[in-house]
């Protein structure tokens, strides 16, 4: 990744309060629940494919769950979610068109 973002091997998070529930594998509009986020702070999801270039990036404020706009081709991704008081996601995900 030249983002300096890094994924271990397992889907563990990042930190106890990080955690996310999903359909895995997601599709479009699918909804992503997150919690330990914070209530108006900005948060932002990012998928990246396995060569490891950003294909999405979503911003959101919704504390409680943000929803998959974007068609990428189906296959496994690196997804990333995080805002900017340090709470911080990753694992792998599986996109189903």
């Amino acid at each position: 990744f030249n983002t300096g973002c890094s994924f271990s091997a397992t889907d563990a998070p990042v930190d106890a309060k990080s955690n996310c529930q999903y359909a895995n594998p997601i599709q479009p509009g699918q909804s992503i629940y997150c919690t330990g986020l914070s209530d108006g702070v900005l948060a932002t999801l990012e998928l990246y494919d396995l060569a490891g270039r950003m294909v999405h990036q979503q911003a959101f404020a919704n504390a409680g769950s943000l929803d998959l706009i974007h068609p990428l081709a189906a296959g496994l991704y690196l997804i990333s979610i995080h805002d900017d008081k340090g709470w911080n996601y990753r694992s792998k995900v599986v996109f189903e068109r």
